[in-house]
């Protein structure tokens, strides 16, 4: 099997204390066609150091001052040339033999667009604390707001999908970038969701960006939905009216809680059917 260039961006800024463990979960994983990019913010820690160490393992790596993380990201898939693409932040990390997983899929599946593995998240001693439930994502589900949390360091696409969806990511947010980009990929493909474990979110007792900011994180996004919102066909917004419908009925009855999230998402029943069935009074014409 001809497995598929994968080419993986980090950016990091003052992360040395972690950033050696993110580059070996990449370097380490033995995958045959590797294209790995670290974008430097102008470290004034041991960073460079570390940058310099592994540098024969890298496509292409520099350190100066930048706009922020999507900015370096933007800059680090500028010069990506894999077909399917990622990113880790530098202080995650990616499990053993992952992108062996993500290689076959899209080989096997030409129609998987984009994929997430199951959310883990690993200590500040890089151990792993805790996974969590294997989610069928929906993006009727992701525009009423319930989008907590697709995992970005376990997502990977195809190159056809990113520059389908505008080849770029938005520099100007500072926190919701990710966010965005789902919501940009949400146009034109599934999320297509894996039960394994392929990368990891590191979460620390201090200093950690994502969980600080994550009040202007959900700002961002709900500023993004109303956007999006605003320029969805009539038929979009009939889905999205049927679907707040059912998730109102399912909080209100709890008979149906189970049985109905069955039904709605494992394809036991129609859902335009049970729509119509569990709000006749609602009929949107």
């Amino acid at each position: 099997m001809q497995l598929p260039k994968i080419s993986i961006v980090t950016t990091s800024f003052n992360q040395g204390i972690y950033l050696e463990e993110t580059i070996l979960s990449v370097i380490s994983q033995g995958y045959p066609n590797l294209e790995y990019i670290i974008i430097d913010g102008g470290s004034t820690d041991n960073s460079i150091e570390i940058i310099k160490k592994y540098e024969s393992k890298l496509a292409y790596w520099v350190s100066e001052k930048d706009n922020g993380m999507y900015h370096g990201l933007q800059k680090g898939f500028e010069k990506s040339t894999g077909e399917i693409m990622a990113w880790i932040n530098s202080d995650d990390r990616y499990h053993t033999k992952s992108f062996f997983v993500v290689g076959e899929i899209f080989s096997n599946f030409p129609q998987v667009q984009w994929l997430q593995g199951l959310p883990s998240l690993i200590d500040e001693a890089g151990r792993i604390v805790s996974t969590f439930d294997f989610r069928r994502w929906s993006k009727y589900e992701f525009l009423i707001g319930e989008y907590k949390w697709i995992q970005q360091e376990s997502c990977f696409w195809r190159r056809a999908l990113w520059e389908k969806a505008g080849g770029k990511l938005n520099t100007t947010l500072l926190y919701a970038g990710d966010f965005d980009l789902w919501l940009n990929f949400f146009s034109h493909a599934e999320l297509y969701c894996v039960n394994t474990i392929i990368g990891a979110f590191r979460a620390r007792s201090k200093n950690q960006f994502s969980v600080e900011k994550i009040s202007e994180y959900e700002n961002e996004a709900e500023h993004l939905l109303e956007l999006r919102l605003k320029n969805l066909s009539r038929d979009e917004k009939k889905r999205l009216i049927k679907l707040s419908l059912y998730k109102h009925f399912i909080s209100k009855i709890p008979m149906l809680k189970n049985i109905g999230h069955k039904i709605f998402f494992r394809g036991m029943y129609p859902p335009r059917i049970l729509f119509d069935r569990l709000s006749q009074s609602f009929i949107i014409k």
